[in-house]
């Protein structure tokens, strides 16, 4: 078993066709879990009272984790009757909301700023945003003694709402859930974001990109960062499908962070090689 890269977290949490982006809006959303049971992305909020403090769940307290009163922690048991409506197309529970998962990806803390997934890609203005605070086309870094080297790193991402489009990241790899400025040269999977083309504003449902640069790959010495998808409680309507989020991989626990690990299937088991067709279409 391993943890699921960006690519497959997106892939599984994929919305079924019978929802309309305002009813996906609603349950990436949260609300409260009292009144429709929706993913847990706005701290549970409903579920005041029904969190403990003991060591152990209590009997009138099945759909909680320990610790949650003082721990303000507002993670529910996979599976809780709370959030049987947050369930991908596939089955899977608990993807948006709740605690966003790590991924196997990262974004390295080198000069490139490269992700570890996506060949070509880095944070450079070119392919995908940089970030010009003060409007001197430095973006990353100032030679302010003219040496050549940079000399103050003062140039980061913070985070954004996706559709809001900063830093010329007007278009986005849908695969990967990645802000694009230009094609890089493959438009398959890259869509313009827009109100009514490409990938819609509505169809992104107010999800977030948290990049946080200055507290890694930004930082003075460079760290490389890992990459969280999904969102959690904590971030109300920002999680959904296309959340990312970028931690420091040595940075210590979080009480909104999880993991979710996958099993492959092999090639045998696949539907395809059963009947004969598409055969190795997987490997």
């Amino acid at each position: 078993m391993s943890l699921p890269s960006r690519l497959l977290q997106i892939a599984y949490s994929q919305w079924g066709d019978e929802y309309s982006n305002s009813e996906i809006n609603t349950l990436e959303t949260g609300l409260s879990l009292n009144s429709t049971s929706k993913c847990n992305s706005s701290e549970a909020s409903g579920l005041e009272d029904g969190f403990t403090d003991t060591e152990y769940p209590a009997a009138g307290f099945v759909h909680t984790l320990p610790g949650t009163d003082v721990s303000e922690i507002r993670s529910l048991h996979t599976g809780s009757e709370y959030t049987k409506e947050c369930q991908s197309m596939f089955g899977l529970r608990d993807v948006i909301g709740n605690v966003s998962e790590f991924t196997n990806d990262s974004f390295s803390g080198r000069s490139d700023f490269q992700f570890s997934a996506f060949p070509g890609y880095s944070l450079d203005g070119s392919v995908g945003p940089a970030p010009d605070i003060d409007s001197e086309d430095t973006f990353w870094g100032e030679d302010i003694d003219g040496n050549g080297s940079v000399d103050d790193f003062n140039e980061h991402f913070d985070d954004w709402i996706i559709d809001t489009e900063p830093f010329q990241a007007k278009r986005m790899n849908i695969a990967l859930g990645l802000p694009i400025v230009n094609t890089h040269g493959d438009t398959t999977f890259t869509f313009e974001i827009g109100p009514t083309n490409g990938i819609t504003s509505e169809a992104l449902h107010d999800d977030a990109w948290i990049f946080n640069t200055a507290a890694h790959i930004n930082a003075s010495p460079p760290l490389d960062a890992a990459i969280i998808s999904g969102g959690s409680y904590e971030n109300g309507s920002s999680a959904g499908t296309w959340f990312m989020e970028l931690v420091e991989q040595s940075a210590g626990s979080r009480v909104d962070i999880g993991f979710r690990c996958v099993m492959p299937i092999v090639e045998k088991n696949y539907l395809e090689t059963q009947t004969g067709t598409r055969l190795g279409n997987h490997e």
